[in-house]
């Protein structure tokens, strides 16, 4: 089950990540001289179970922390992030990621929060405690850059202000997100019997097609059990249904993608060659659906 979350946390983080971008950088230009505000910036976006009135009130939280922490902002320096929620078998896993950006839009910084609570839905108490973390965090990264003068996010000294722009979070949305992001899922295809070679003809065939599908985040491995039965038909063909079983490594099902076409028995007597071809691509696209993270359905949060 650990093995699962934990697949789960770095497939939601990569995914609150990728929706902000990962080509933002530290900009090395001189921070502007305007004068400080009292009101940082700040704009949420929603992500799986969460509702828009939901970031919007988080936006509104971690403003008002800020002021009430007197964490002011230069002109154009705002903060922009993702909330992130998705049900697991535990509960309801958050994942909140925040870009500091400067008064020319450039990330300079960004703050990564995580983690698993009990119950399955999200209330204001929940967006209270996520809004203080991410000004605490703030407030602690800004400190360890020396003193500002002003701003949170302009340390005094450039050197004091390139080492701040990379944090524990920066380094891991640049490696090791990344790498996830790159990432593709591993099978582990096991073949029932089949007539002639069909049973190493399907495998070899929906090896080759899922190689081709794209990088969906570090989705893990999987278990697939293909499976193929034969009936007779009146008319001298033959009835081939394929069954292909999918379920993740731990053993939880996933679900099946059922395949069946009319065949002369000659055909799948030997060689199956372009029949197998055929049914592997198809196959592979239903199991990529499989993977993909379930969408928001109207409701389910609150």
């Amino acid at each position: 089950m650990a093995v699962w979350i934990d697949s789960e946390r770095r497939l939601r983080v990569a995914t609150a990540i990728a929706l902000l971008g990962l080509a933002g950088c530290a900009d090395n230009a001189a921070p502007s001289r305007a004068a400080p505000q009292s009101l940082i910036e700040v704009k949420i976006a929603p992500q799986g179970n969460v509702q828009p009135a939901q970031a919007s009130r988080l936006s509104a939280m971690i403003a008002e922390e800020a002021q009430r922490r007197k964490m002011p902002r230069r002109d154009g320096e705002k903060l922009d992030g993702v909330l992130d929620a998705g049900r697991t078998p535990d509960g309801l896993y958050l994942v909140t990621v925040i870009d500091v950006n400067n008064g020319k839009g450039k990330r300079i910084h960004r703050i990564v929060d995580d983690g698993v609570k009990p119950r399955q839905t999200l209330n204001d108490a929940d967006l209270l405690r996520i809004a203080a973390r991410a000004v605490e965090k703030l407030l602690s990264w800004s400190a360890a850059s020396g003193e500002t003068t002003g701003s949170i996010m302009e340390p005094a000294r450039r050197s004091a202000y390139e080492v701040a722009s990379l944090g524990p979070d920066d380094t891991v949305a640049a490696a090791r997100i990344g790498a996830i992001l790159e990432a593709k899922p591993v099978f582990d295809i096991v073949m029932g019997p089949a007539p002639g070679d069909g049973a190493d003809a399907l495998k070899a065939a929906l090896v080759s097609e899922l190689a081709k599908l794209p990088a969906i985040g570090d989705a893990g491995r999987y278990h697939v059990r293909g499976d193929v039965d034969i009936s007779s038909r009146d008319d001298g063909d033959v009835g081939v249904a394929i069954r292909w079983q999918v379920a993740a490594w731990d053993g939880r099902p996933l679900g099946t993608v059922t395949q069946t076409r009319d065949a002369a028995p000659a055909r799948i007597a030997s060689y199956w060659g372009d029949l197998a071809k055929a049914a592997a691509g198809p196959a592979a696209g239903g199991i990529l659906e499989m993977l993909k993270p379930a969408p928001m359905l109207p409701g389910n949060a609150s």
